[in-house]
């Protein structure tokens, strides 16, 4: 019920758009994206399955604003994904679907602005919350609202509402609430920290929530080389610790990273992480038991070819604790985008 009434209400602001004198502007944005895939998952023991496999991808978006006010508007998300040559459809590969994802309103009041609907959410760099990419075949939103101010030297962002599908540390929960805010400021030309907090709890759980404590920085070294990390811990008694550094050299269209990332099992949550093995679009998720950790490289090439054309490549080697073999992942692609 809920879908058909933000469909009917989707449509009406269409049809208000295009046939009166008092026409609401619509700004639409989009891309398209080819990509193809390569699973190359040894990992073994602790139920872990062997994964080989490989396919292509098709991914669709289309975004649209809407200006409601000088201070107030509407945007939205239609999404749609599918794999070609791949034997079966399953969480590993981002199974196909079609989904109205994003839906909701934006604006300034007083010196904040906000965002209030369906949406990405981050906290610091993405460790402990980082919602709205492609991931493992897990599709996670935000519902709930989003405050952002500059509050003298420094950035102040406060969150506030659920995820639509996480796994959080309670095994096979649904949705959780979620409460965080993270600050940062700019230390230098180079140099920005920030600080990030959250509390996630599962809804209708006696359990008390999980808490979520990060440190970051980016460091702009020359023009060319820049860096970053984030360090998380939880209120877990075990296994409570993740970190990240990353490097990237951009020269003319191009970048390239190199990415670490060594994480526990109870450092960041199984979904809504960002550095979390579910949080990958292409990670065949054996990675994790319940008392171990995964560590290893992420390596991806960009290259800007025109204003609307770029291509990518991924490759990635990485390694479960108290398990044999690796999971090894390349993904390539295009993307359009208009």
């Amino acid at each position: 019920m809920a879908k058909k009434i933000i469909y009917l209400a989707l449509a009406a602001m269409f049809a208000l758009s295009a046939g009166t004198a008092m026409a609401m502007p619509l700004d639409f944005t989009g891309d398209f994206r080819l990509q193809g895939r390569v699973y190359d998952d040894t990992t073994s023991g602790n139920g872990a399955v062997t994964d080989k496999r490989s396919f292509f991808q098709f991914r669709a978006r289309l975004m649209f604003n809407g200006q409601l006010d000088k201070d107030t508007a509407f945007f939205g998300r239609i999404s749609s994904r599918n794999n070609v040559g791949s034997p079966a459809m399953s969480a590993n590969d981002s199974t196909k679907t079609t989904e109205f994802d994003w839906y909701g309103i934006k604006g300034k009041l007083d010196d904040w602005n906000y965002s209030l609907g369906r949406q990405a959410v981050t906290l610091g760099q993405g460790s402990i919350l980082g919602t709205g990419a492609d991931a493992s075949g897990v599709t996670n939103h935000f519902d709930g609202v989003k405050l952002t101010k500059k509050l003298g030297d420094y950035n102040v962002n406060v969150i506030g509402g659920k995820t639509t599908n996480v796994l959080t540390y309670i095994p096979d929960s649904d949705a959780a609430q979620w409460y965080g805010l993270d600050v940062s400021k700019q230390l230098s030309k180079k140099v920005q920290a920030g600080l990030a907090f959250a509390s996630a709890k599962q809804d209708n759980a006696a359990t008390d929530s999980r808490k979520y404590f990060a440190v970051n920085t980016t460091i702009q070294a020359t023009p060319n080389i820049g860096f970053s990390g984030e360090y998380t811990r939880s209120n877990a008694d075990i296994n409570n610790t993740a970190y990240f550094v990353a490097s990237t050299y951009s020269w003319d269209k191009n970048s390239f990273t190199v990415q670490y990332n060594n994480v526990e099992y109870n450092g960041v949550d199984k979904v809504a992480g960002s550095i979390s093995p579910y949080a990958y679009s292409y990670s065949t998720n054996n990675l994790w038991t319940g008392d171990s950790k995964y560590s290893g490289f992420t390596y991806a090439y960009n290259r800007t070819i025109r204003d609307n054309l770029s291509f990518h490549a991924v490759y990635m080697n990485l390694k479960a604790d108290g398990r044999t073999g690796a999971d090894k992942n390349f993904a390539s692609g295009l993307v359009w985008s208009f």
